[in-house]
C-alpha cells in the first residue's frame, strides 16, 4: 500500500498506477518538465555548441518528453516518466506548451534546413560521427533566436523558469 492506496501487483496495473499522475498539478508538472531544458543543448550559445548531434537529439528528447511524457537517455534507456502535455488540466497551460513544442519542432526543422543548405556542415575530417561542426555566424544567430522562442515559450506558463543561453 502506498499512502492507503493498494499498490499493483501486475507489470501492466503498476505502469498504470504510474502513469496515472493523480496528485501531480499543473505546476509540479511544469516543474517536472523544466527538468529537460536543463541541459547545455539550451544554455550553449551556438557558436559555443561542441556537438550538434547531441543537440539534435536533446531537441528530440525534449520533444518526447513533453508530448508523450517518457524522458529516456540517448541510448533508449528510460529515465523517468512525467505527465504528458495532454494530462495538463488548465487550457491555458497546456496550449503554451503546445506552444512550446511547435518552437521545439520550428528549431529542428530551421536546423535541418541549415545543415542541408550548408549554413552548417561538418568539419570535412570525414568522419560521420565526428561532432565538430563549422557554421556561419548568421545561422548561428538564428538558430539562438530560435532556441530563445522556445525558451520564451515555456516560460509563458512557467514564469520562474530561469534556463537561458549563457
Amino acid at each position: 500500500m502506498v499512502e492507503g492506496v493498494p499498490f499493483p501487483d501486475s507489470e501492466i496495473e503498476l505502469r498504470n498506477f504510474v502513469d496515472t499522475f493523480q496528485d501531480v498539478d499543473d505546476e509540479q508538472a511544469l516543474a517536472m518538465f523544466a527538468r529537460a531544458f536543463d541541459r547545455p543543448a539550451f544554455r550553449t550559445p551556438f557558436q559555443q555548441e561542441s556537438n550538434l548531434h547531441a543537440f539534435q537529439q536533446a531537441i528530440d528528447d525534449t520533444i518526447r518528453v513533453l508530448s508523450t511524457g517518457i524522458w529516456q537517455t540517448r541510448e533508449g534507456d528510460e529515465i523517468h516518466r512525467l505527465p504528458s502535455l495532454h494530462r495538463i488540466r488548465g487550457a491555458g497551460i497546456r496550449s503554451a506548451l503546445e506552444l512550446t513544442v511547435r518552437e521545439l519542432d520550428q528549431l529542428r526543422r530551421r536546423f535541418k534546413t541549415l545543415l542541408s543548405s550548408g549554413e552548417i556542415k561538418p568539419c570535412g575530417c570525414g568522419n560521420p560521427t565526428c561532432p565538430t561542426f563549422m557554421l556561419s555566424d548568421a545561422a548561428a544567430r538564428e538558430l539562438d533566436r530560435a532556441r530563445d522562442r522556445v525558451l520564451a515559450a515555456f516560460r509563458r506558463p512557467y514564469p520562474s523558469f530561469n534556463v537561458v543561453l549563457e
